[in-house]
Parts: structure tokens; sequence; C-alpha cells
């Protein structure tokens, strides 16, 4: 705005100090030309740094989901560990499933998907289904926990998980 308010104050100046009337009307012209040209090139270059922040925060480098992550999987009264381990291979994850309690070691998952932050997980032949949300560091740049739902046979259980060397059964 302070741009536009200046180029109002020299037409107006100019105006006052002109006597010629064709260099009255040629001057302004010229002038506010000028100052529009210098007002895209602010707009425009303060557009892009903008765009590139947006953009940068968009393809932010997204962390790294390899490794084994555990939580507590409590159905009434009984506390079970859940596992999955994930690998990643070309930019394509895979995984599998490990709960002593369920009888399950290295079960791999049928069907995995992560969107940004989104992590979906989908083992028909058990009627599991686990739908979670990475939690990141504070920097963004590592994942701190998956917090997520796990359902099976119509039953729903919040299950957070946590990154672990091994699973720990």
């Amino acid at each position: 705005m302070p741009d536009l308010w200046r180029v109002r104050a020299d037409l107006h100046t100019l105006r006052l100090a002109c006597t010629d009337v064709s260099r009255c009307i040629t001057m302004p012209a010229m002038l506010l030309k000028i100052k529009l040209r210098k007002l895209n090139i602010i707009l425009l270059s303060l557009s892009l740094s903008l765009s590139s922040v947006v953009v940068a925060q968009d393809a932010g480098v997204q962390p790294v989901l390899i490794g084994t992550w555990e939580g507590e999987l409590v159905r009434g009264r009984d506390n079970m560990t859940l596992a999955f381990t994930f690998e990643q291979n070309q930019g394509i994850y895979t995984a599998a499933i490990t709960s002593s309690a369920l009888g399950i070691f290295g079960m791999p998952v049928e069907t995995i998907s992560v969107d940004r932050l989104k992590l979906n997980i989908k083992i028909p032949r058990l009627d599991l289904e686990f739908y979670g949300t990475l939690r990141l560091s504070a920097d963004g740049t590592r994942i701190e926990r998956i917090d997520g739902d796990y359902y099976q046979s119509s039953e729903m259980v919040p299950v957070v998980l946590k990154s672990v060397a091994k699973p720990s059964f």
C-alpha cells in the first residue's frame, strides 16, 4: 500500500509543478507506468516467495516409516502387544504384523497406504484394519508415534504405536 500512496503523492506534485499541458499529461502517465511496473515486480516476487514456502511445506521431506512400531492392544481385560514392521523398496512400503497373543508372527500385510500423515493397513484374511495418523517431532523430521484405531471383527480398539528396535515379544 505505501507504494500506491507514493504514486498518488507523486502525481499530485507533478500536476502542481507542471506548466506545459502536454507534459502534464505524459509525465504522470510515465510515472504511473514506472510505479506500477515496480509494484508488479514486488508483488510477483512476494507471490513467488510465498508459493515456494507452500511448496516446501507440501513437498517437505516425508519422514521414513521404516522399522518396527509396537503398541499395547487392550481388548476387554486382555492386554496384547501388537507390532508392525515396515520396509520400503523403491518408494513402495511393505509391512508385516506380529502379535504373540494372536499367534501371528511376521504375517505380510496385504494392503498398505501412506498418504502424507495417514497410514492405512488392511489384512482381509484376518478381518483386520488399522487406520493411523503419523505424529511428527516438533521439527517434522521424524515420526515419534502412530496414533491409530485397530479394527477386527467389528470391534475398534485405539492403539498408540512407538518405534522399537525389535518387537519385545
